[in-house]
């Protein structure tokens, strides 16, 4: 058995565009995906959201219902496009479905993570105290893992957000692994942003542990369309204490959503 428990920031339900990658596609699939690996529970969004976000949001509400190790992360876009009708009301019916995170695809969704584009919706994060995360994929890639080894972030966006909405909690998914200068120089600077771990570099781990702390740090794996297990062991065999690997592999993210009201 693993010596801490597993809470996944990255999975995902629903069919991808490749029949290849939809053997997991269901939240019972998922459920046991999460068996064979021994992680207890993950952070999920739905397939259906990229294409459409509210309902594939709609969606992952209804097939989630009665999963308790399934947390729902809802895919948003700016509210002046009106897909979500009045936006507070939105937030509220996703805080009353138990949703606790959001999704901001920008690549896929053809937007720039300006605060004038995300102003609407990052308030009301900060207003549910919902954090937020950055996914990179895009729309030549729509399967995971979706950028390559040597994908770097736009982590110049990134700090604007975090400098003008530093109450809420920004999580970068798969912040490469050729960028790690830029990612020192973003967690020095904002004190509320994470790194998902996929992606980093051997010993990455280890340093950002020693000089920022583990709290900067969630697991992540893009599961099911990854190798879980590998994600998982990057943790367990991470030259830190046992309490530091705790935090990373769950302690960070259950953390995060206790906060969302």
């Amino acid at each position: 058995m693993y010596e801490v428990n597993f809470f996944d920031c990255n999975a995902r339900i629903g069919r991808a565009n490749r029949p290849e990658n939809s053997i997991v596609h269901t939240p019972e699939g998922l459920c046991e995906h999460m068996d064979y690996y021994r992680i207890e529970k993950a952070l999920v969004y739905h397939k259906e959201a990229l294409n459409w976000p509210e309902r594939g949001n709609r969606l992952l509400i209804e097939q989630i219902e009665g999963f308790d190790r399934l947390v729902g992360c809802a895919v948003l876009t700016p509210a002046a496009s009106g897909e979500f009708g009045d936006i507070g009301e939105y937030f509220n019916f996703l805080v009353s479905s138990g949703i606790k995170a959001i999704r901001l695809c920008c690549n896929l969704h053809q937007y720039t993570l300006k605060p004038y584009v995300l102003d609407s919706v990052l308030n009301q994060a900060e207003l549910h105290a919902m954090p937020v995360i950055i996914d990179p994929v895009d729309k030549d890639k729509l399967t995971y893992p979706h950028p390559t080894w040597d994908y770097f972030p736009d982590y110049d966006s990134l700090y604007g957000l975090a400098k003008a909405y530093p109450k809420v909690n920004f999580i970068q998914l798969l912040p490469g692994m050729t960028s790690q200068r830029q990612q020192y120089a973003i967690l020095d600077a904002c004190n509320n942003v994470l790194l998902e771990l996929s992606g980093f570099a051997y010993k990455f781990i280890e340093h950002v542990c020693r000089i920022f702390s583990a709290e900067r740090i969630l697991f992540g794996s893009c599961m099911p369309y990854t190798d879980s297990g590998a994600m998982a062991a990057s943790i367990m065999y991470a030259d830190v204490s046992t309490e530091e690997k705790q935090l990373m592999a769950s302690g960070n993210l259950e953390r995060l959503i206790a906060a969302v009201k």
